[in-house]
């Protein structure tokens, strides 16, 4: 498989520590990695990378560690021009190292496809993979691409077998694993992992990773560092979590710090409730909201019922709420109190308790009292009087006048109200009207509705009147008999009228119409029934077939004129054997057949003998001397002149004698 030369590198890193500046002597000349040494570096030897100007400076120390028969050495040299390809049904690749080695971090470059998922693992059974071997995992759901990837473990594993598992990719090709960062003569030393990517080539002394100082970085910032760590060398932290200040931030902040105190000095701004500099000191209790002075604890407002610097006082006298902060002396009295230390009770007639606080003045009187103590009762009927003066502002149901002094008119309304100074009423008793109530409403008014205070108009009229009082009469073609006082009919007309008014006839305008419309729209008269023989078609009406009582239209009959005829245009007359000749619109028979006939249209004739018949051969009832089903017996022949006498029948070969003998019947065969 070619590789894309120009796809970005995917670098999978597990524990990787990156090229040593320290690897080049002091005097610029650094030890040789190259092929050839002797002439101009042009590549580097394997397990060696970085650039050629440095003579390959960048060591996978991976690559000192692999056996010699591993055939995936090629993916430990540096070279990405080599890589190993695995396409087996779940593909990965193993390198096997010569002793267990403790993995951080390594930088993996493979290619990978689109929903790849790659699992790196750290063991030292060949063939294990479960959770606690795996280092890290990739998913990648980007294009194709070559890639260099940095797969970090969790935690450090430690192991002489590395793989590389994927999953979703018939094909596995990877080109390099690589954990760099070395020191020493031969660079062959491994940098503390506590460095921060380099150390010193001679003493491994290194900028250490954060979180790490020390000589070998083998030493753990205080907890209480920020996330910029501390000092490699001295482990001061450059800046301190929230609560902490000190070198290495071992001192608490005050509690009553707003945010973060300074780190040197601790110093802070205060949350509410603390002063002093560094927050430590409360407020006094008695301070409102316990908001003080951040310098000098000095209260800004107190709560009620304290006074001064401190708060630390009692408001002076009976006060209501607070007093001034300097003098102690109450803002505002409680409800019935009055006097410089509110210590005095208001007048009783008092409205709400309350009076003036200088000298005890009520500020408005209870109903019924007046003067400036409320100690005075207004006029008899008053409810309410003016404070100073002896009138009324509002009186008692009833009662009108400056003093109340006045009974209101009889008529009227609401409980019998008027004004306090006319005598006018509020509203009228039901069926009067005017000021003062005293005209009555017209006799055809609704009394329901009354009728207008100031005109005696009638607010709605009794059935069939109309007008501003009713007097006028409704059209007598108005549904109900109720009309609006302009006479247009509340519900509409009778059948056979027509107009706002109903006074026009259907009949007038549609000949035979006796129920029609008129559409507001078009002023257009429309019938919608038609008179008795007529029928409707478009808006007019047409006479009926002759012998109609009722139709539909020119050709068919709903009803033929008392059910004498019948057809579709009841051309056809009755039988005259139905009984009254009356027949249905079909011709069948209404009534039955007459006697001697039946059907349905009693044209067929009964049997003989039969008077009347159900069929041909079911009679009901027979002619005078018949008998049987059908009629068909010998004639009955009275028995007083049937003695001694022969008989014969068309039916019978032969003839009956018949004798009466002591009162019996006796009859022979001839």
């Amino acid at each position: 498989m070619k590789v894309n030369t120009l796809g970005f590198l995917i670098i999978i890193q597990f524990v990787v520590v990156k090229i040593s500046k320290g690897q080049c002597l002091s005097n610029g000349t650094c030890v040789c990695h190259c092929v050839n040494c002797n002439k101009t570096c042009t590549e580097c030897s394997p397990g060696w990378g970085g650039s050629v100007r440095n003579k390959c400076q960048r060591t996978n120390t991976l690559y000192q560690a692999d056996v010699e028969e591993n055939t995936h050495s090629k993916i430990l040299d540096d070279d990405l021009r080599t890589s190993v390809t695995d396409s087996s049904q779940l593909p990965f690749v193993r390198i096997q190292l010569k002793n267990a080695t403790q993995i951080d971090e390594v930088d993996v470059t493979l290619f990978l496809r689109r929903n790849t998922k790659c699992t790196f693992y750290v063991k030292e059974r060949e063939y294990v993979r479960e959770p606690a071997v795996t280092c890290d995992t990739l998913l990648h759901t980007e294009e194709d691409i070559e890639r260099t990837i940095k797969m970090k473990c969790s935690e450090p594993l430690t192991g002489k077998y590395l793989e590389i598992v994927s999953e979703g990719n018939p094909t596995l090709q990877v080109f390099e694993i690589q954990r760099l960062g070395t020191f020493g003569r031969n660079c062959s030393n491994i940098c503390p992992s506590g460095c921060n990517k380099e150390c010193d080539k001679t003493s491994g002394d290194c900028v250490c990773q954060k979180g790490l100082y020390g000589e070998s970085c083998g030493e753990t910032c205080s907890s209480f560092c920020d996330e910029n760590g501390c000092n490699s060398s001295t482990g001061d932290c450059f800046g301190c979590k929230n609560g902490h200040f000190g070198d290495q931030c071992e001192k608490n902040c005050s509690i009553g710090c707003q945010d973060q105190c300074h780190k040197t000095s601790g110093y802070c701004s205060c949350k509410r409730g603390f002063y002093s500099e560094n927050c430590s000191m409360e407020c006094p209790s008695n301070c409102l909201n316990r908001y003080c002075n951040q310098t000098t604890g000095s209260c800004l407002s107190c709560v009620d019922g304290y006074y001064g610097k401190y708060c630390n006082d009692e408001c002076l006298g009976n006060c209501n709420e607070s007093c001034d902060k300097t003098t102690g002396l109450c803002a505002k009295c409680p409800r019935n109190m009055y006097g410089r230390f509110c210590n005095l009770t208001c007048p009783l007639n008092c409205k709400g308790d309350t009076c003036d606080r200088d000298d005890g003045d009520c500020k408005e009187c209870k109903a019924g009292y007046r003067g400036n103590k409320c100690n005075g009762q207004c006029p008899r009927h008053c409810n309410l009087c003016k404070q100073t003066e002896f009138i009324c502002v509002s009186c008692k149901q009833g009662y009108y006048g400056l003093t109340c002094s006045e009974e209101c008119p009889i008529s009227c309304g609401g409980n019998k109200s008027c004004e306090i100074k006319s005598g006018y009423c509020h509203t009228c008793s039901t069926g009067y009207y005017g000021n003062k109530c005293k005209q009555k409403c017209s006799d055809f008014c609704d009394l329901q509705r009354q009728c207008n205070r100031d005109t005696g108009h009638c607010e709605q009229c009794i059935a069939s009147k109309y007008g501003p009082f009713c007097t006028e009469v409704c059209s007598e073609n108005c549904l109900e008999l109720t009309c609006f006082k302009n006479q247009t009919c509340s519900f509409g007309c009778k059948d056979g009228w027509f107009g706002k008014e109903c006074y026009q006839q259907c009949s007038a305008a549609i000949r035979s119409c006796t129920h029609c419309v008129q559409r507001r729209d078009t002023g257009k008269i429309e019938c919608l029934k038609c008179g008795d023989q007529w029928f409707m078609n478009g808006s007019k009406c047409y006479k009926c077939p002759e012998n109609c009582s009722s139709c539909e239209s020119n050709d068919m009959c709903t009803k033929c004129q008392k059910s004498y005829f019948y057809g579709e245009r009841c051309q056809y007359q009755c039988n005259n054997a139905c009984i009254n000749n009356m027949c249905k619109m079909n011709g069948d028979c209404l009534n039955g057949c007459s006697n001697g006939k039946y059907g349905s249209e009693c044209d067929q004739n009964c049997p003989k003998g039969c008077k009347l018949c159900f069929n041909s051969s079911k009679c009901l009832e027979c002619d005078d001397g018949y008998y049987g089903a059908i009629c068909q017996g010998l004639p009955l022949v009275p028995l007083d002149s049937a003695a001694g006498k022969v008989v014969s029948h068309s039916g019978l070969s032969s003839s009956i004698r018949f004798d009466i003998e002591g009162g019996h019947f006796r009859f022979r065969f001839h």
